[in-house]
């Protein structure tokens, strides 16, 4: 199952770019996570989309139509989580969950396959969403860290955690107050204060990366 995530990221452009060979860390942790997968996300999602809702969508609209159905709804509950780091909030455009939920369908296309060829066997078909969530959580971002943007970011599994890892640092932007400003002291209004506390800023900055600290006196 990892090898073959893996192997669909070669499809695009630059995959071959930076590509990382796993640690031996992240090997040896694959199956720690893949039990807690299975036993947090696979078992709170799986008998309810899977063991519940599939059989009764198939019989309904049949496996292609049925699954197609169960795949979008199945990423749309998952849309609030882009309101969260797990999906990259802020940072996000509303192109990465709608990509999400077009993804799931497929993804649900797959599942119900083995679900289906197991004869609906429910343990089987958690292992395969757990071994998802834990290939995207844990070794696509290691394998792919330097390559291509889209595949750096493509560790949004359904139920699994995401976390941003090229997130800019943008913690040196906030303006600081000067050394020795007044904290009561009125907020200058207009573009005109705005130059005023920037130029204040700056000064501040300035200063205090060039001058020399006096020695302590005895």
């Amino acid at each position: 199952m990892p090898a073959t995530i893996l192997l669909t990221g070669f499809v695009v452009p630059g995959a071959l770019d930076g590509l990382t060979v796993p640690s031996l860390t992240v090997l040896a942790a694959f199956l720690p996570m893949l039990v807690i997968q299975f036993l947090t996300t696979a078992t709170a999602e799986e008998p309810g989309w899977r063991d519940f809702a599939l059989p009764r969508l198939q019989q309904q609209f049949g496996p292609v139509l049925g699954t197609s159905i169960l795949g979008v709804l199945w990423g749309c509950w998952h849309l609030p989580l882009f309101l969260t780091e797990w999906g990259g909030y802020p940072d996000i455009t509303w192109t990465d969950p709608a990509l999400f939920v077009v993804s799931c369908v497929p993804l649900s296309l797959v599942m119900t396959w083995i679900f289906n060829r197991t004869g609906q066997s429910l343990p089987i078909v958690m292992v395969f969403h757990a071994a998802i969530n834990t290939t995207y959580s844990l070794v696509w971002p290691t394998v792919f860290n330097h390559a291509h943007p889209g595949l750096r970011h493509a560790d949004r599994e359904p139920g699994g955690r995401h976390r941003r890892r090229d997130r800019p640092d943008r913690r040196h932007l906030r303006p600081t107050r000067p050394v020795g400003a007044d904290r009561r002291a009125p907020r200058a209004d207009g573009k005109a204060g705005h130059r005023q506390r920037l130029h204040a800023v700056t000064f501040a900055a300035a200063t205090s990366r060039h001058t020399p600290q006096s020695p302590p006196q005895d």
